[in-house]
């Protein structure tokens, strides 16, 4: 019969050998009869023009910059157009292109996918 291997306990010091990694165990978590699952904190060292500082509100604030500048750009493309429309005119093919194209992006912005398709765009 095949040696069992020993149970780690937390701060066990582990080689990860399909990730060719060290680790240290910080958690044990018991699944019942089976064997259990480790939770296993790993150290890599990265040099500084890998990583990207997260900076949350920072990325926040420039979303709804982004989005006030959106909205503003569809506000006044609607507003060069909704009177002639409203008169019962036809407004001018680049005005209507304009708006088209902002609500376009305002929509993409919400998470859809793009209303007006070119042949440079792909779904």
């Amino acid at each position: 019969m095949a040696d069992q291997p020993k149970q780690l306990k937390v701060n066990d010091e582990v080689f990860i050998e399909s990730h060719g990694m060290m680790g240290k165990v910080v958690r044990v978590r018991p699944d019942g009869d089976e064997e259990p699952f480790y939770e296993v904190e790993i150290k890599r060292y990265f040099s500084r023009d890998q990583l990207e500082l997260i900076d949350r509100e920072a990325d926040a604030q420039k979303r709804r910059q982004e989005m006030q500048a959106k909205s503003e750009r569809l506000e006044a493309a609607r507003a060069r157009v909704q009177p002639i429309l409203a008169a019962g005119g036809t407004p001018d093919p680049a005005a209507s292109i304009e708006f088209l194209k902002a609500a376009d992006e305002m929509w993409q912005a919400l998470g859809h996918r793009p209303l007006i398709i070119s042949k440079k765009t792909k779904p």
